[in-house]
């Protein structure tokens, strides 16, 4: 399935989806934008990852924080479903090392990467997919056997020990 059609998505293949955040974006903007990925999430059927790009991003306001949060609480199970991971450009080194620290506090549900440039998020987020496609495939080979104790030993039975009755 193709990636949406909007401006803030660029795309060179199917399983590497590239948002680029504007740098005033609008909540209404946003909310559109938001809801036009949260369609595009439930078409998908194969492994993808995120490059997310906010090197432009000069400002984000509390409302806009809260529809991206309401939209990821709403959407996890959709995004959940074939995302391999998400890589997040940020150019600054100190905010790079501020986002590691959170990251490393909060944990994230799928895997995340902070990156400094493109081709870094690129290159980790192609590693993600190939992994999720190798595991998937795995999965999808090794079907378990009808009756899973089919192979199992047949019961042992235990001999109890007799224990005289302790007098008073």
């Amino acid at each position: 399935m193709d990636a949406p059609n909007h401006p803030w998505i660029s795309t060179s293949d199917d399983s590497l989806i590239r948002l680029v955040a504007p740098a005033h974006p609008t909540a209404q903007d946003l909310d559109d934008f938001l809801e036009l990925l949260q369609g595009w999430y439930l078409t998908r059927s194969s492994p993808y990852a995120m490059i997310v790009d906010v090197r432009e991003l000069d400002e984000f306001d509390g409302e806009c924080r809260s529809h991206v949060t309401r939209h990821m609480k709403r959407a996890r199970p959709a995004i959940a479903q074939h995302l391999a991971g998400t890589a997040v450009i940020l150019q600054s080194p100190w905010i790079r090392a501020v986002a590691n620290g959170v990251l490393g506090l909060v944990g994230a549900v799928k895997p995340l990467r902070i990156v400094e440039n493109i081709e870094e998020g690129q290159e980790w987020a192609r590693g993600q997919v190939a992994y999720l496609e190798k595991m998937s495939s795995h999965l999808r080979s090794s079907s378990p056997p009808s009756d899973p104790l089919s192979d199992a030993p047949p019961p042992v039975e235990l001999e109890r020990e007799s224990v005289p009755p302790s007098s008073p």
